[in-house]
């Protein structure tokens, strides 16, 4: 699976901790049948102290869809402009929501 955006978010709890901008969703090739893939996207902005908190969720708007990974280790990965990171497993996907809500 490979997806581009045009936003996202990074959330500790109900608390933003960054917003994305354009992201691009590309799969990592370790293992056959594994479904483990790299984020990378502009951070439009960071918001502590819950940027650095751990874990993370990542909300990424596809369309009128979000995709959602949970519990996600970002660390030193998140920077004030940019973001690299790999999830891992398919996202859980919240049809017809409103953006970045």
């Amino acid at each position: 699976m490979r997806a581009t955006g045009k936003s996202g978010l990074l959330r500790f709890k109900y608390q933003v901790a960054a917003c994305l901008g354009d992201w691009k969703l590309e799969p990592v090739l370790i293992l056959p049948h594994t479904q483990r893939f790299r984020l990378s996207g502009s951070v439009v902005s960071r918001h502590e102290p819950w940027a650095s908190r751990s874990p993370l969720d990542v909300w990424l708007e596809f369309g009128s869809n979000r995709w959602v990974w949970n519990g996600v280790v970002v660390g030193e990965k998140l920077t004030e402009s940019r973001l690299v990171i790999e999830v891992e497993g398919p996202p859980s996907i919240e049809k017809g929501v409103p953006a970045n809500v």
